[in-house]
């Protein structure tokens, strides 16, 4: 039985152990990210989202936009990357 890959992750409060599968979406928020879970609150992250794409170095945690990384695993839940832009702005993409 193989174990699950915890990650140590700076949180606004601490440190905190995550399970990347666990992971729905991430969403920049300046120099913060947000994690997006689906049976957990959101945490905010203390890494820039070039930073956390190199932490979180998962063949499923995919950067569709610069502002957002989706886990392909979930995809039923690739909605919350157009529920959190909030706006039309991924229109322009072909």
């Amino acid at each position: 039985m193989s174990q699950k890959p915890f990650i140590e992750l700076p949180v606004v409060t601490g440190t905190e152990f995550i399970n990347p599968e666990d992971i729905l979406a991430i969403k920049a928020n300046d120099k913060h990210i947000q994690l997006i879970f689906e049976n957990q609150p959101e945490k905010q992250i203390r890494l820039s989202m070039g930073s956390a794409e190199k932490k979180l170095n998962f063949p499923y945690l995919v950067r569709c936009h610069r502002s957002y990384i989706v886990n392909v695993l979930n995809p039923e839940n690739l909605s919350i990357f157009f529920r959190l832009s909030n706006t039309n702005q991924f229109g322009n993409f072909q």
